[in-house]
């Protein structure tokens, strides 16, 4: 008989074990169809996919505890993470992504070009914001990735996004140099006085800063699962124009060069934050993930559809269980949840366990459940205790 491997609710690998343990293993419920299953040749697949399995209908009485992560600095480094706002964690990421990108391009571009020509402002400015866009954005993603437990830089969700902070950054500083170079020449074609001079590129400014904070958010929302894209273009300028703001405040006290690193710190930092807030407050229905103790994520559920499993296209990054093992999407108040088992509506306070990982339904106006789960048939139910969500 051929051996078996599968990954139990811990996430560690079992086995080998031969065909008939496997059928036992799947009767008694340690076995379930979200569960990975290897060959002796290396296959992988999910339980649910191979022939002349069947499975509990009851989670066994051990599943339900989820397990934190196994090494202790990284588990650590995630309870602090937890604890902090999303908005915090976003404008810190956002804000270094920002800076990081801005000294990078003191290094790589030339700064001087008052004696360039149009074209070469252009093609400077649409680079400069190229690359401040890509690395805000960059910065988002990979945090995000982490608070999911994805690998940090999963090309499925990277790659397109690194091609659309270089193209909306370079169109967005583009745009805003040639207004700017336009503007000036239509002003101040009969003279120029400090007081314009200094007006106009505080407008200048701000319309290009605005129009960089809002791709850099139109871009983010591709990764962030359903966030409402018009709050977050709306945040995404926001944040640009008060960023722009405080640089021109630092600029006062500080050198262009100095001002320079510590704007686009600020304004990584202001769309960060507006980032945050849009997330929390287009928030209607959403996930609780629970890792483990003092290890959740939340993700919001809407139209787009979420999954949870081992792919690396899923949104939630689950070990031990197979890509795509469950997926979720709003319909209407309840949100339709499916996996290899069939399809069923939850309402808030469902949980569902998958692998080590518990995931619990919440909404705004709903009962918020302690994560400790149950072991009904559906792989739902209801905490001891609850409190109203602030």
């Amino acid at each position: 008989m051929a051996d078996w491997y599968y990954y139990d609710f811990s996430g560690r690998r079992q086995g080998p074990v031969d065909s008939d343990t496997l059928k036992r293993l799947a009767l008694l419920g340690e076995v379930v169809p979200y569960a990975q299953i290897e060959t002796e040749d290396g296959r992988k697949s999910t339980a649910g996919r191979i022939h002349g399995l069947e499975f509990s209908a009851l989670l066994p009485a051990s599943s339900p505890i989820p397990t934190s992560l196994p090494n202790p600095p990284l588990r650590s480094m995630m309870n602090y993470l937890n604890r902090l706002p999303k908005s915090a964690l976003f404008a810190v990421t956002a804000g270094a992504g920002g800076f990081i990108a801005n000294l990078l391009s003191e290094f790589t571009l030339k700064q001087n070009i008052e004696a360039a020509t149009i074209i070469e402002v252009l093609a400077h400015t649409a680079i400069w914001s190229a690359l401040i866009c890509t690395g805000i954005v960059l910065a988002i993603v990979v945090l995000q990735n982490v608070l999911l437990r994805k690998s940090v830089f999963s090309q499925s969700a990277i790659i397109p996004l690194l091609v659309g902070g270089i193209i909306g950054g370079g169109i967005s500083g583009g745009l805003a140099q040639f207004f700017y170079s336009v503007s000036a020449a239509f002003l101040f074609a009969d003279g120029i006085t400090p007081m314009m001079l200094f007006l106009h590129s505080i407008i200048a400014r701000s319309i290009a800063w605005a129009m960089m904070g809002s791709l850099a958010a139109f871009g983010m929302s591709f990764c962030i699962p359903n966030l409402n894209r018009m709050w977050a273009v709306t945040g995404g300028l926001i944040g640009g124009v008060l960023g722009c703001v405080f640089f021109l405040i630092i600029c006062m006290f500080t050198g262009d060069w100095l001002g320079r690193l510590i704007g686009m710190a600020i304004l990584g930092t202001c769309i960060g934050v507006m980032i945050g807030f849009v997330e929390k407050i287009s928030r209607n229905i959403w996930l609780n993930v629970v890792y483990g103790p003092n290890e959740l994520a939340q993700v919001n559920l809407g139209a787009q559809l979420v999954t949870v499993g081992s792919g690396r296209k899923d949104t939630v990054f689950i070990n031990g269980v197979g890509p795509n093992a469950g997926s979720f999407r709003l319909e209407g108040e309840k949100v339709r949840y499916t996996d290899l088992t069939g399809s069923r509506l939850l309402t808030p306070g469902s949980r569902i366990q998958v692998g080590n990982v518990t995931l619990i339904v919440l909404s705004k106006n709903a009962l918020v459940y302690n994560p400790k789960p149950s072991s009904n048939k559906n792989g739902e139910g209801q905490s001891e205790a609850a409190t109203r969500q602030n």
